[in-house]
């Protein structure tokens, strides 16, 4: 799991209360470095890890972004992924967006720093790139058997630091002018994750899409996108009830969905 050996884990519970109730346990497996807290978790997973197992890691040496794309992970960055079992399947793919919104309110209240969500999957400042989310499932005939959510944020260190990507990105650390408190921020975006985890439980799509619109940086602007090997662009008019984005192209509307979509960026 580590490109240095063996890594040291520890592991502790950290239980989430809300009134009297204890409404999930996240059990927490904290790696120095690992190839990707996604591929962790995801093994962990097949081999019957509960939810609410998170991997922690202080850096990745071939960190995971959608469609399999690199993710560039010094360290000093926030880099987690949660197993989940959700109880029903359906709107499953919703939970990146569960993820999204778990990061930018987290984020909000560890950091003072407000991202906005660029669909389907980033944390934007100022259309720079602050953070990320992933989420893959695993599937048996047509039964669900595992989710896992992956968030990166960029942390404590310069944006120099992720070389060619430096200019279209941002950290914490820069935007906040100061050093973050990492476990302050993991512990928030997790307080956030299991509140809105628990709303999509109960059917509250509409709830989250509400939530979704209202910090969605890429409504009314142009945007160019890649769409089954062909580059296109549009313009962005509003996020669906079912998580979709309707981009107006040349006077027709497509429903892009994020799961078909290759990779979009705001003009």
């Amino acid at each position: 799991m580590s490109s240095t050996g063996e890594s040291t884990i520890i592991v502790f519970v950290v239980e989430s209360k809300r009134g009297r109730s204890v409404t999930l346990s996240w059990l927490v497996r904290e790696y120095g470095e690992v190839s990707s807290t996604q591929e962790v978790a995801e093994k962990l997973a097949s081999g019957g890890a509960k939810e609410g197992t998170v991997v922690l890691a202080e850096r990745q040496n071939s960190g995971r972004g959608r469609m399999e794309r690199r993710w560039i992970s010094p360290k000093g960055g926030l880099y987690l992924s949660i197993v989940l079992r959700p109880g029903r399947v359906e709107g499953v793919h919703l939970l990146t967006l569960v993820g999204a919104l778990a990061a930018a309110e987290g984020t909000r209240k560890a950091a003072g720093v407000s991202p906005k969500i660029r669909w389907p999957n980033d944390l934007v400042v100022g259309g720079r790139k602050l953070g990320g989310v992933i989420a893959t499932a695993s599937t048996r005939g047509e039964s669900l058997e595992f989710v896992v959510v992956g968030i990166g944020v960029n942390g404590n260190f310069r944006t120099d630091e992720l070389g060619d990507l430096s200019s279209a990105s941002a950290t914490l650390m820069e935007l906040a002018q100061a050093p973050v408190d990492l476990p302050s921020l993991r512990s928030r975006i997790l307080e956030e994750f299991e509140v809105r985890y628990e709303g999509w439980g109960r059917g509250e799509e509409l709830k989250l899409i509400r939530l979704a619109r209202s910090l969605l940086s890429t409504s009314g602007k142009k945007v160019e996108f890649a769409l089954r090997g062909t580059v296109t662009r549009g313009i962005a008019e509003k996020l669906e009830d079912d998580g979709s984005l309707v981009v107006k192209v040349r006077g027709k509307r497509l429903r892009l969905r994020a799961e078909e979509v290759e990779w979009l960026r705001e003009l």
